[in-house]
């Protein structure tokens, strides 16, 4: 279980970046909807309310895992691409991961271990 969560986060995050690329030249919209649907898709894992027996350690477990997957595509993309590293759509996922975690009410009880997953 725990190998195939984390195919399944590197396999979408290289599709909202590889989809960035490839959408470049698009209105700025289309470029990000793989980066913004993965940031949905995240936060509403993060969200589910369905089992009442989750408590918050698995769930943050999942957000560092996801950062961490994040953080190190970011890495290898950089190395590998160097000077024509296109930063934005890393900046795109952080900052929708940031501002849906202080905008939805919902995951207030997580913002704390969250905040900690990030330092």
């Amino acid at each position: 279980m725990e190998e195939t969560s984390t195919i399944f986060l590197r396999v979408c995050i290289e599709n909202a970046i590889d989809s960035y690329s490839q959408l470049r030249s698009a209105p700025i919209t289309y470029a990000y909807h793989n980066a913004d649907a993965f940031v949905k898709l995240l936060m509403a894992n993060l969200n589910n309310d369905s089992d009442p027996e989750v408590t918050a350690t698995p769930k943050s477990n999942l957000f560092t895992k996801a950062l961490t997957i994040l953080v190190l595509i970011m890495s290898h993309h950089h190395e590998t691409r160097q000077t024509v590293f296109d930063q934005k759509p890393f900046l795109r996922i952080f900052s929708q991961i940031l501002e849906t975690l202080s905008v939805v009410p919902e995951l207030s009880s997580l913002q704390e271990s969250c905040m900690l997953a990030v330092r």
